[in-house]
């Protein structure tokens, strides 16, 4: 019973990043986006959760929800947000200077990353 419990508690950590994170990496992967930042807040309904309000390139509105506060933190109103399907880079068109970065998306899966750089 002991060792049961050890080999459970060793793995648990694991378990809880790989299912969580390679669940959302493979997501993010296989996603494409390409929008304008209509509005960027934290969102209190669901436990302050950094969220930007969007418009698509087919002028449908949406919401996404970042788990990478490096992404939401350096997109302004305005910027473009543009991440091609099977990439986890996502490129950032600034409104206000014209210029563009590249950022990387980042999740806790160890398994995809590693098979993904």
């Amino acid at each position: 019973m002991t060792l049961m419990c050890l080999v459970f508690f060793k793995l648990l950590p694991y378990l809880g990043d790989k299912g969580y994170g390679c669940d959302l990496h493979h997501e993010i992967y296989i996603q494409i986006v390409k929008v304008r930042v209509d509005d960027k807040y934290l969102d209190s309904v669901n436990h302050n959760h950094p969220a930007i309000n969007f418009t698509d390139e087919n002028d449908q509105k949406g919401t996404m929800y970042f788990s990478d506060q490096g992404l939401y933190n350096t997109l302004n109103v305005g910027d473009s947000l543009i991440k091609e399907k099977n990439s986890i880079y996502y490129k950032i068109k600034f409104k206000t200077t014209g210029t563009d970065t590249i950022i990387k998306f980042k999740t806790d899966c160890k398994d995809s990353l590693k098979n993904m750089r």
